[in-house]
């Protein structure tokens, strides 16, 4: 007797469900507490299952083809064999009609989806108990009508039962109003979190200098993150020691530990653990004390019940460690071990950020300490080599004046050569020096936006032109910015086509587009330039006099990016082209 009135542990369970996942997923829950289970995927196959051999009880999806969870309910009820079978519904609970229905078609209970597994055997126990199947006995035969929302139900389960549901119905909503509440929670939570985790991106991201930003990031890591006591160390430039950078406490000031708070052993754990593999560590001190001397001493001291260790990270680099401490116990939950290991992250970014910009900096230093060095040498240079040029002009005068003496006295054709050998020499020394001198100023002053036609017109006055006309067709107000000695290429061109243009008449200077980029144009109706010399003429030492003119032409020009290449047909005159950059180019007084 003691035997049947005992509630069974173990039950044979039929179950109805289409879906394959959750079909399984009961299944599991079922077999793993115990029970027997037989399953199809309507309610006409589990049907089929309960004529050939009734269970303990029916648990049912309601959404189903061929036969609904309701339908099969009703077919249970209706055949005195299992119509006391009971039969507990899976089912949304999207509507105050399902609990209706379910009491209609004589259910014995429900339960909502996705089935909460504890819950689940609780219902389960409860439906199986011998109070249950007493309540069940009260269920009437005639069916009476209850009019709800505008639709008619005839429910045929006895009070107690309609109780017992109605409370399940209610004990559910409690279920879901606290799961809501919790999730709720969890968002404002998790809201909570991201300002904090914003509030330091924003600290990290911000142009602070590298002592200031850490200062902040401390306190702001300490304040928001319910810490007592904060420091940020980072490696040393050849990653023997971990040095402390600042620290931040709400609790005593430990002047006395600085010696201890100073540096941290990498090597050692748990230490090496964030330094060397980059894991973060969280210990709960209560549980797990410290078992370095060092850690022991400043623990004590701070009362310290909770201990974090962050690695400072730049992708796959460890540049130090963040070390949190504080003296309430932290459960250090998945959600708050996250935000730390992100916070981790982004002081890792900053940190490298300041890092290259120290580098940065450091190199732009040394930069500029080589170029001043550079500049005083360059001064020196340029003192040296005007004392030279000054020396050797002076030579030059006496020995041109010596020459001049000797012109009419010359005793035969021999000496007739030597003479004309060592004057030529002595203009190309001193054409050499006064290069020099215009190549030394050479990008010394900042470039001026010059008049082209003025250039020629101004260059015009400095040439022995003869019976050789220039045409200059540039437009007033057409504009170049150059080197101020861009005055000595408009020179350059035009007595090299005098001395070395043959019979040339005219030469003419015009501006042209083409493609878009503005050409300077210089040409001649002379000789013209051979096909293989177009690139030698303006090397430094090549032509028939110094071959500096156009080589200082060219150097002067590339000061602001003017490009200029010698393009005539040969036996047709010379052409040369200059190139101008937009940016270096203007009409002025005129709409462009």
């Amino acid at each position: 007797m003691q035997q049947t009135n005992r509630e069974k542990k173990s039950a044979d369970i039929v179950i109805a469900d289409d879906s394959p996942v959750q079909l399984e997923a009961l299944r599991y829950e079922l077999e793993k507490n115990g029970h027997r289970v037989r399953s199809g995927i309507n309610g006409m196959e589990a049907l089929e299952h309960v004529r050939s051999s009734p269970p303990d009880l029916i648990i049912s999806d309601v959404i189903m083809p061929i036969m609904n969870g309701y339908e099969f309910c009703r077919e249970i009820r209706k055949n005195p064999a299992y119509e006391r079978i009971p039969v507990i519904l899976l089912t949304a609970l999207t509507d105050t009609q399902d609990v209706a229905l379910a009491l209609e078609s004589g259910a014995d209970s429900f339960i909502t989806k996705p089935f909460n597994s504890e819950y689940l055997q609780v219902r389960i126990r409860q439906i199986l108990s011998i109070e249950h199947k007493l309540r069940a006995l009260d269920t009437g035969k005639n069916p009476f009508a209850v009019s709800f929302d505008g639709t008619m139900y005839h429910i045929a389960s006895g009070r107690e039962q309609m109780f017992e549901f109605l409370l399940t119905a209610y004990e559910v909503a409690i279920m879901k109003q606290r799961e809501v509440i919790h999730t709720e929670e969890k968002l404002r939570k998790t809201n909570e979190n991201l300002s904090d985790l914003n509030r330091i991106i924003s600290i990290c991201n911000s142009a602070l200098p590298a002592k200031e930003m850490f200062e902040l990031l401390v306190q702001t890591i300490v304040e928001v993150l319910d810490f007592e006591f904060g420091a940020i160390y980072l490696f040393d430039d050849d990653r023997t020691s971990v040095r402390l950078q600042c620290y931040y406490e709400l609790i005593p000031a430990y002047n006395a530990f600085m010696d201890l708070l100073g540096s941290l052993d990498p090597k050692v754990s748990p230490n090496a653990e964030a330094l060397v593999n980059g894991e973060c560590g969280f210990f709960d001190l209560t549980l797990d004390p410290p078992h370095l001397e060092r850690e022991k001493i400043i623990f004590e001291a701070m009362g310290a019940k909770a201990y974090v260790l962050l690695p400072v990270k730049a992708a796959d680099q460890i540049l130090g460690t963040i070390v949190l401490v504080s003296t309430t116990e932290h459960s250090f939950a998945d959600k708050e071990t996250g935000l730390l290991e992100s916070v981790g992250r982004e002081v890792g970014s900053a940190v490298k950020r300041l890092l290259l910009q120290h580098r940065i900096e450091a190199a732009n230093e040394e930069m500029n300490q080589y170029l001043q060095i550079l500049r005083q040498a360059n001064k020196k240079l340029n003192l040296l080599s005007g004392i030279t040029r000054h020396d050797i002009n002076n030579q030059l005068t006496v020995l041109m004046g010596f020459l001049l003496l000797m012109e009419n006295k010359r005793p035969d054709p021999v000496m007739d050569e030597y003479y004309s050998k060592v004057t030529n020499a002595a203009r190309r020394i001193s054409a050499m020096i006064q290069f020099t001198k215009e190549y030394e100023e050479i990008g010394v002053h900042a470039p001026l936006w010059q008049d082209c036609s003025t250039l020629v017109d101004t260059a015009i006055k400095q040439i022995t032109l003869g019976k050789i006309s220039v045409n200059n067709e540039i437009p007033a107000g057409t504009e170049l910015l150059a080197d101020p000695l861009v005055i000595k290429v408009f020179y350059n061109l035009m007595d090299n086509a005098v001395r070395y243009g043959g019979k040339i008449t005219t030469i003419r200077f015009l501006v042209k587009d083409c493609n878009g980029a503005h050409l300077l144009v210089c040409e001649d109706d002379g000789d013209g330039i051979p096909t293989d010399e177009k690139e030698k003429i303006f090397e430094r030492g090549y032509g028939k006099n110094t071959g500096l003119g156009l080589a200082l032409s060219r150097e002067i020009l590339d000061i602001t990016g003017t490009m200029i290449t010698e393009t005539g047909e040969p036996g047709s005159g010379a052409r040369f082209e200059m190139t101008v950059p937009e940016k270096m180019w203007r009409i002025v007084g005129k709409d462009k």
